[in-house]
């Protein structure tokens, strides 16, 4: 069992992290690729490989900080933080699980439709579309998951367990 003195800092340090990687890879690293490569595809490929690895990392702050939350705030009575912890959580799984690996799929198969000259490939009516949803969904997840591991990274700042 995890000594408890080093359980608020490595909370700390866990959400920390997890919050500037998400605002690292959502602010800079994704709209730096599609500025600087010019085709869209290379610079979509570069995206998804950077993403995937990162969501590789993500998957595991993301169970590290969900560890730490039970063991420092299930004592605490504080369920809130917990339940956004698993939030948080299974957005990262979900990620991993679904999300990435579909738009890599859909991008693949837009390629494809592209190279043949068709809009719909595959009982997809039009590959673009369906790819741009998928894309608006992991943006407005991600920043879901963004706002709630901020208000996670104030609570931590702000908690009176650093104090004890």
């Amino acid at each position: 069992m995890l000594n408890t003195k080093y359980q608020y800092p490595l909370f700390l340090v866990t959400i920390a992290s997890w919050w500037s990687l998400t605002a690292f890879a959502d602010l800079m690293m994704a709209p730096s690729i599609f500025r600087v490569v010019e085709n869209f595809f290379n610079a979509g490929d570069l995206a998804m490989s950077l993403f995937t690895r990162f969501n590789n990392l993500e998957i595991v702050i993301s169970t590290a900080f969900l560890i730490l939350c039970a063991l420092i705030y299930r004592r605490r009575g504080t369920k809130v933080v917990l339940i956004l912890g698993i939030i948080s959580w299974a957005i990262a799984l979900f990620y991993f699980i679904y999300l990435i690996p579909k738009i890599v799929d859909l991008t693949e198969l837009w390629k494809k439709a592209e190279s043949m000259g068709v809009v719909g490939i595959e009982n997809i009516e039009d590959v673009q579309k369906e790819h741009q949803l998928f894309h608006r969904i992991y943006i407005i997840v991600d920043s879901i998951k963004l706002l709630i591991l901020s208000f996670l990274l104030s609570v931590g700042i702000f908690s009176q367990e650093r104090i004890k």
